[in-house]
This record gives C-alpha cells, structure tokens and sequence, in this order.
C-alpha cells in the first residue's frame, strides 16, 4: 500500500492482492472520488440554486394575485393557503441540503481518519494478519481478540456503545447490527 494526499488516499498495487481485494479497492476508489465529486464540485451548486428557492417561490406568489383575483372567494382562499403553505415548505429545502451536504463531508472525514489509522497500523497489520492466521481466526472480532485481549469495559460502557452503533448502522446502512457478537 502507498498513501495519496489526494482521492482515493491509498493506493494497492493489484499485483499483490486477490482479485477480490482488487475488486473491493477499485469499488473503494469509485466511492472516494464520487463523493469528493460530491462535496465539492456538485452541492455547492445544488446549494446555491436551493438557497434561492425561497425568494423564487414569494415572487410566484406576488406575481399570481392577477390570477388569485380571478378565482371565486373559496377558491381563491385554498390557493392563498396552499400557495403561502407551500412557500414556507420551500424555505426549509435550503437547510434540508446544507445537512446533507454536512453529512457527506462528514463520511469523507472520518474515511480520511480511518485511513491515516490504518496508515499508522500499517507495520502491524503483517504481522497481526499471520497471528490471526496462525490461530485460524478468519473474522474480525476473534482475530482482534486474538491479538490485543478482550475489550475491558462495564455493562453500562456496552449497553451505551450498542445503542449508539446499532443506531448508526440504521442511519447509515440499514444493516443488521447484533451487540452481542461483540462480547
């Protein structure tokens, strides 16, 4: 493996991997770059345009009044409300994007850190792979086990990081997180 300063940020040379690594690395890459692409190049546009929306939306309401007019009574009192109801719907958009777009920098934020995690593990990772091996441990959870000892904490400590990852999972991926295959 070589770092990057720029996307993908790691770089594996697929002659020294499986094919299947090859596969997960170049989808890795995919990602990287389309949620840089993302964050960068597309949002602040879709931002902008969203931002404006509210001002767009009260000038088709002023402009309307000639048409408003037109309606009977009841029917002009439903689109005034429908279209000031609306109107306000509208000024929420904007703030609906700037978090999405924050949750995307987000996610590409704790990649980076995941990333120079792994970049400093990285002279272990050889040889904690053979440990695990040597143990025949194949899953993540026994062969981290097997090489740094079973995570030392209370009841309360589990029961809080349970929750909150069994909710991120839902938030995030939609998995089926278990708890308990981590004790």
């Amino acid at each position: 493996m070589d770092w990057k300063a720029s996307a993908p940020f790691i770089w594996v040379d697929p002659a020294n991997v499986t094919d299947l690594a090859t596969t997960l690395y170049d989808a890795f890459e995919a990602y990287i770059k389309a949620l840089i692409e993302c964050v960068e190049e597309k949002c602040p546009g879709v931002l902008k345009t969203a931002e404006g929306l509210p001002t767009e939306a009260e000038d088709v309401q002023k402009n309307a009044e000639s048409e408003f007019d037109a309606l009977d009574m009841m029917k002009k009192a439903k689109a005034v409300m429908m279209t000031g109801k609306n109107v306000l719907q509208v000024k929420k958009i904007p703030a609906a994007i700037k978090a999405g777009i924050q949750g995307l920098k987000d996610d590409l934020q704790e990649i980076k850190d995941a990333l120079d995690q792994l970049k400093a593990d990285q002279p272990k990772l050889a040889a904690n792979g053979k440990t695990c091996a040597a143990a025949s441990q194949e899953k993540a959870v026994p062969c981290y086990t097997t090489i740094y000892g079973k995570v030392a904490y209370t009841e309360e400590e589990f029961q809080a990081w349970a929750a909150k990852m069994t909710e991120r999972e839902k938030q995030r991926h939609n998995w089926n997180f278990k708890p308990e295959d981590y004790r």
